[in-house]
């Protein structure tokens, strides 16, 4: 079993604490433009030491040469969440002392909580420089393989983070509910059609619409919470 770390914004931070989020898509490190052409043939595991580590076989429909390209994690890795976070000053009677505060749960946190402190904003820190004793959050992988991005289902699209907000108002006739985000609306244009479509303009915000359209190759993770609790 191996460790690996893995940032997450915000709000599929809030995902997993709620235990709504169960997958995550990360893009296959390859040349996607020369794996353009190919077609996922089926994934194999990996015999003796590796074993477990999946290998994603591929054809290609031009030159009919086949390739394989190992997964980076395999069944059974666990991931601890980077997210972004800071430090704040607390007295609980005796001597002040540090503690690590989350952006994605406490948002208007301030730096000191102490009789004598005065409230200032915490200054946040990326989550790519947060150290493995901050984590919060650690994963176990259940389930990897891969696909084409735009190929997710709206029940994969649930599981990677994406909710119906029904507290909101309609403004659809016809039965279409579009109260579907991944971030947190406060209103009902701010929401999508569906969970894939809500999925798709997330994905979008982060990697850019680009992306999207090339339709990369991605590692499909499934996972489950071991640790992590709502603070």
């Amino acid at each position: 079993m191996k460790t690996h770390p893995i940032i997450f914004k915000a709000d599929m931070v809030n995902a997993i604490l709620a235990g709504r989020k169960t997958q995550t898509r990360r893009i296959a490190k390859i040349d996607q433009t020369t794996y353009s052409d190919f077609k996922h043939i089926s994934t194999v595991t990996r015999p003796e030491k590796q074993a477990g580590q999946p290998v994603a076989i591929f054809k290609s429909s031009k030159t009919e040469m086949s390739v394989g390209l190992v997964s980076p994690w395999k069944v059974g890795d666990r991931l601890w969440v980077r997210e972004t976070f800071g430090y704040q000053v607390v007295n609980l009677g005796v001597t002040p002392h540090e503690q690590v505060v989350y952006r994605a749960s406490t948002p208007d946190a301030v730096k000191w909580k102490v009789a004598c402190g005065k409230p200032a904003p915490i200054k946040w820190k990326p989550s790519i420089h947060m150290p493995r004793s901050a984590s919060r959050i650690t994963l176990e992988i259940t389930d990897i393989r891969i696909e084409r991005l735009q190929d997710i289902s709206n029940d994969d699209a649930i599981a990677e983070g994406a909710q119906s907000f029904q507290g909101l108002p309609s403004i659809h006739r016809y039965g279409q509910d579009p109260r579907w985000s991944m971030e947190n609306p406060t209103a009902t244009d701010q929401c999508l059609g569906n969970a894939r479509t809500a999925f798709a303009n997330y994905f979008c915000k982060i990697s850019g619409q680009a992306t999207w359209d090339i339709n990369p190759w991605v590692w499909v993770i499934e996972f489950q919470k071991i640790t992590g609790s709502i603070v």
